[in-house]
């Protein structure tokens, strides 16, 4: 290395050398930041897409409970002793056909 050619040679491969390492350093930094960030957002978009899916959902049974309370007290009322178990049998009819309704494609055991 006595000649100046050389030192100069040698001194530019080193820059080149720090340069590509410092490059690969940030662009590697930059693509895990990157890719964290997605990965959060698709996680809370998923979160949040299951919620409105549950929300939904319970907005469904609730509104199945409340039509058999309803269609059951409705029919309670004009049911004697005698006419009971076909009362009975009616309640768990419009029950199944509630729960049809709402179940998302599961077959309802009759």
């Amino acid at each position: 290395m006595h000649s100046i050619k050389t030192k100069i040679t040698a001194m530019t491969v080193c820059v080149i050398v720090i340069a590509m390492v410092i490059a690969t350093v940030l662009g590697v930094t930059a693509i895990r930041n990157i890719g964290n960030h997605d990965a959060q957002q698709t996680l809370l978009l998923l979160c949040e897409t299951g919620q409105k899916d549950l929300d939904y959902y319970f907005q469904n049974v609730e509104q199945s409970v409340k039509t058999v309370e309803a269609y059951v007290e409705d029919d309670l009322h004009v049911v004697d002793d005698e006419n009971l178990q076909a009362h009975m049998d009616r309640v768990s009819d419009g029950m199944l056909l509630a729960a049809m309704s709402i179940l998302p494609c599961r077959a309802v055991p009759s």
